[in-house]
């Protein structure tokens, strides 16, 4: 049985409580529904490369070396474009390589338990703060963090 994505977000957002049309604007804006879509965070990886271990799931050797593993944790993946170091350290995925985030279930999962995360993180606020700040949250912080939001913003009210 084919399952299509719009219904992969509807279920998980259904089993999470995450709005799925949120989860359907970060599809949009972060890689337009393609599936294999993925990108190199320079900045992330250099970061990596400072530190001779990663704390954490660190996969089989036999399987992945650790320097394709910082690699691999400096790359959003997928449709959600989850980074493969939020996926590794805060969501504690468990997959041999990082790439397997591409799978559109597992990605739009993995999205889901991040916008839990960060909206029990923001639970203090009211309700609009928390969105405001969940959604520039998803992308990082910065400047771009602000412009994030307002385009998903943007994109949701249309």
């Amino acid at each position: 049985m084919n399952v299509s994505i719009p219904e992969i977000v509807q279920a998980t957002c259904q089993d999470t409580g995450i709005n799925p049309i949120l989860v359907g604007a970060i599809i949009y804006k972060e890689s337009k529904g393609y599936v294999h879509s993925s990108r190199y965070e320079k900045h992330i990886h250099e970061r990596l490369l400072q530190f001779p271990s990663l704390g954490g799931f660190v996969p089989d050797p036999n399987v992945c070396s650790l320097g394709t593993e910082k690699t691999n944790r400096a790359i959003s993946w997928g449709l959600t474009h989850i980074l493969g170091e939020t996926a590794r350290t805060i969501l504690h995925v468990k997959v041999n390589n990082l790439s397997e985030l591409q799978d559109v279930e597992l990605n739009i999962q993995a999205c889901c338990k991040y916008l839990q995360i960060l909206y029990e993180a923001e639970s203090g606020l009211d309700k609009y703060a928390q969105e405001v700040v969940v959604k520039r949250r998803y992308n990082g912080s910065g400047p771009n963090a602000k412009i994030y939001q307002m385009e998903l913003d943007e994109d949701i009210k249309n």
